[in-house]
């Protein structure tokens, strides 16, 4: 049974890796709206969840590059409408896409058939636990040290402090597991 789902699985990887492949090899603003809309249906009753929380994820992002490419395009006296709103509808695809991917496939399973990718994806999600928890830490004591709702520029140097904090000890952490990877061999291959 357990091959069968990572069959599933890894079927479903691929489709992906797929959908994003196509997705970049689209030219066309408006077809790349549609599929994202299509992309969105396959979340089924979550699909208007799904697309706000991929909306939420690139518009920052998203707007600085827009504007600063725009600005950079109508300085030299062209029009970068077109390719602003391919770009953001593109992102916003494969946004949608990863997001699908993330909820329905089973990593572990889908990467299986090799020991290295499950050890390197073991890696990253035990990475990515530690952070998620480090950042929520440092969001909780902030909030149980401000007796009144904290100011916008509060917020920020927080921000930046905990991202800074984030850079070092993502920096320390990867020299800690590569020592331990190559104690172990990995990279003899």
């Amino acid at each position: 049974m357990t091959g069968i789902r990572g069959g599933r699985d890894r079927i479903a990887l691929v489709a992906y890796a797929g959908a994003v492949v196509a997705a970049t090899a689209i030219h066309h603003a408006g077809v790349l709206a549609v599929a994202a809309a299509g992309a969105a249906a396959l979340a089924g009753r979550d699909a208007p969840r799904v697309a706000w929380r991929a909306l939420r994820a690139i518009v920052v992002f998203n707007a600085v590059v827009t504007i600063s490419y725009a600005a950079l395009v109508m300085a030299r006296g062209d029009t970068p409408w077109h390719v602003v709103a391919l770009l953001n509808a593109r992102v916003y695809l494969i946004t949608i896409l990863t997001a699908l991917a993330a909820r329905r496939i089973n990593m572990f399973k889908a990467l299986a058939f090799s020991r290295s990718l499950v050890f390197l994806l073991t890696v990253a999600y035990g990475q990515v636990t530690t952070f998620r928890r480090l950042v929520l830490d440092y969001r909780l004591a902030f909030a149980s040290r401000s007796p009144a709702p904290a100011r916008l520029a509060d917020r920020y140097r927080h921000a930046a402090a905990t991202a800074s904090l984030a850079m070092r000890r993502s920096m320390h952490e990867a020299g800690e597991i590569t020592m331990a990877m190559s104690s172990r061999g990995f990279f003899d291959d």
